[in-house]
């Protein structure tokens, strides 16, 4: 990850100004691309399904786990309260 302070003193990396869209990105590695892009400063928008895992065709898996960092890192990131 490449991170320089500006002139304001913010932090930004070589994805700054960027937006990425991103589907399928609730978990897994497609979830680890859009967490990587952010920290890299791209401001993401985030679509995946919003239905039971067992009605979606995906692997039966425990999303809680990778919920619970995403919004752990939401708090701790740029614009967290």
């Amino acid at each position: 990850m490449t991170m320089v302070d500006d002139s304001r003193g913010t932090s930004r990396g070589r994805l700054a100004g960027k937006v990425a869209f991103i589907t399928g990105a609730a978990r897994g590695r497609v979830r680890a691309h859009a967490v990587m892009m952010a920290r890299e400063g791209a401001d993401i928008i985030a679509a995946d399904v919003c239905a039971a895992v067992a009605e979606t065709g995906y692997p039966a898996t425990d999303a809680r786990p990778d919920l619970a960092q995403t919004v752990a890192l939401r708090r701790s990131g740029p614009g967290a309260e």
